[in-house]
């Protein structure tokens, strides 16, 4: 489905708390994440020959995309376009760019977009914004395998690496998408995707930033081929994936499989960004989070490869579901337009 989605009010409270008390019964054995909703109409889009190639001009030995059926075919993904749209234009650098937003686990795209307002600051700015659904498990949660802690408790083990990056390679092959600006976002279960994603897929994304997430327990598994902007974001009071890292319970495997600590998630993509070994501390900032005032002090690292600026900002006293203000997805915004693979 394809719709361009005005400015406006902010989204409807009780769909938020919905949210919020959907992702605060924890994960795994920690959490139950009621499903959320869903909103998917197909639609006509116009037949364009796609084109990829990496950055020696060598091109990639990736399966053709369907032409034809809805955007994320099986999975079809809602597709929202900036007012100022433009369907035609021959230079792919004045095109527009392209976000994909992750859910977290038993959420769905629409209902993410729907707590981030994501794509009512982003469409005004020109961007295209894509709300994809993950698969539907035996307990009526819709969830994304993206690291061997979270989310696939069932076994099912989907290919969710493939389904985000054949996605995009059809956005970008149907509308008028700069290659180049591709961005993901990713919250809790989407974000351990979304962080998944720049261990694997550097070609297709220029900068990720994860909501409450974390990479792999063994950082040996990330391997990306470029540097890539990765911003986190994590609450140091998050009950769901703890700040300091923890364990989610697989019923199907009788275990306990751990992630790392958010600490340790930046750190590792700062060594393989190439930056230099301990963080800078910025000056505190308000993200507007409710009565908690200034409540991160960004850390960035310094001397990174071009293109891979490597930032964290821990969310003093926040936990799995912070309720932001508007200042906060123009700052996250601000970080992903510091990148364009050229």
């Amino acid at each position: 489905m394809m719709s361009r989605m005005p400015s406006g009010s902010p989204a409807p409270r009780a769909v938020l708390l919905l949210f919020a008390a959907s992702v605060s019964l924890g994960l795994g054995c920690a959490t139950r994440d009621p499903a959320g909703v869903e909103a998917r109409v197909d639609t006509e889009v116009p037949e364009v020959a796609p084109s990829e190639t990496q950055e020696g001009g060598t091109a990639e030995a990736l399966p053709p995309i369907d032409m034809t059926g809805p955007i994320g075919g099986t999975r079809p993904a809602e597709v929202k376009l900036p007012d100022n749209y433009e369907a035609v234009e021959p230079d792919a650098a004045k095109r527009h760019p392209l976000i994909v937003l992750l859910h977290g686990y038993g959420a769905t795209g629409v209902l993410q977009d729907l707590y981030l307002n994501l794509s009512r600051e982003a469409n005004p700015r020109g961007y295209v914004v894509a709300l994809p659904d993950g698969t539907l498990n035996a307990s009526g949660q819709r969830f994304w395998n993206a690291s061997d802690a979270c989310c696939d408790l069932a076994g099912g083990a989907p290919d969710d690496v493939a389904y985000v990056r054949d996605l995009v390679r059809q956005i970008v092959a149907r509308y008028s998408v700069d290659p180049g600006r591709v961005y993901l976002v990713g919250h809790s279960n989407g974000a351990f995707l979304t962080l998944r994603l720049a261990c694997e897929q550097t070609k297709h994304f220029a900068a990720v930033v994860s909501l409450a997430g974390a990479t792999w327990a063994d950082a040996a598994r990330c391997k990306p081929e470029l540097p890539i902007g990765v911003l986190t974001i994590h609450g140091s009071a998050d009950p769901v994936i703890a700040y300091e890292g923890g364990t989610i319970g697989h019923p199907s495997a009788f275990a306990a499989v751990p992630y790392p600590s958010a600490k340790s998630t930046i750190a590792m993509f700062g060594d393989r960004n190439g930056c230099a070994r301990e963080p800078v501390k910025g000056d505190p900032r308000d993200l507007g989070l409710t009565s908690l005032g200034r409540e991160t002090t960004p850390w960035q690292y310094e001397r990174c490869k071009a293109g891979g600026d490597t930032e964290h900002w821990p969310l003093e006293g926040a936990g799995h579901v912070p309720t932001f203000g508007a200042a906060f997805v123009p700052a996250m915004l601000a970080f992903l337009e510091r990148h364009a693979r050229r």
